[in-house]
């Protein structure tokens, strides 16, 4: 079942996201075509337009996110979904996923737009490219380790992220707050992110930091991954602790419009 929720949610944002990453991709052969030539004007056109939908698919991206929770679970559409035979749980699991999902191809698309635009659009270009950033992090193990928890950090942050937003939504339709739900669900997400920021914020200042500068990038390895092993754990335990919320939320106190 959760396999066909995903299915649906997929298609919802199949409609919404492939016209922009087709504009985007054309958008970046028009600024390659008028980037080598002296019309400046229509060069610097092309460049504004494209940043601009790079901001639309931003913006885009965290109000499909919010729309797509709440009117499928908070407005009429939730009398449909929380009567099929399917766990909550698994309702937000795929909603998660899914903007997941779309998340990494709006970032391989950007990739794809810097190549066209830098001339390295050829399918060899893009692949002896990728084959030599592999070799280098096949041989330096404490860049690849370094890369490996940089990545770890970004999934975590953008998972805790959806998480408060689902969170917060839910708060907002709680029967107290029925004339001010906007209101409530924005400032529980103001108050949840201050609350995973102290918290971050404490245990990262508790860590012992002794630097050699001349160790370079062995060192920085080594303390990342040795203050990774306590950011990932209070960070689980903290996407732990809002999907939970969530989902009780939905489950004992749905509110729906």
């Amino acid at each position: 079942m959760l396999g066909k929720l995903l299915k649906y949610e997929l298609k919802a944002y199949i409609r919404i996201f492939i016209p922009i990453y087709i504009a985007i991709i054309a958008m970046s052969f028009l600024n390659r075509l008028f980037g080598g030539s002296e019309l400046f004007q229509m060069q610097f056109i092309m460049t504004t337009v494209l940043i601009g939908l790079f901001v639309a698919l931003y913006v885009l991206s965290i109000i499909i996110t919010i729309q797509r929770f709440r009117k499928n679970l908070l407005g009429d559409e939730g009398y449909l979904m929380f009567t099929l035979p399917v766990k909550t749980s698994s309702i937000i699991i795929s909603k998660y996923l899914a903007s997941l999902i779309f998340t990494i191809l709006s970032g391989l698309v950007a990739l794809l737009s810097f190549s066209i635009i830098f001339n390295a659009v050829s399918v060899s270009e893009i692949t002896s490219a990728f084959n030599e950033i592999w070799k280098g992090l096949s041989t330096q193990p404490d860049l690849r380790r370094l890369v490996f928890i940089v990545s770890l950090a970004l999934f975590l942050a953008y998972s805790t992220f959806i998480f408060q937003i689902y969170l917060s939504l839910s708060v907002g339709q709680l029967p107290k707050f029925n004339k001010h739900r906007n209101v409530a669900a924005l400032a529980t997400f103001f108050i949840i992110n201050v609350v995973v920021g102290y918290v971050s914020n404490s245990i990262t200042s508790h860590m012992p930091i002794d630097f050699d500068y001349e160790a370079g990038i062995s060192q920085v390895s080594q303390l990342s991954a040795n203050g990774s092993n306590y950011m990932f754990i209070i960070s689980m335990i903290i996407i732990g602790l809002l999907f939970y919320g969530t989902v009780y939320i939905l489950n004992k106190k749905l509110n729906l419009e």
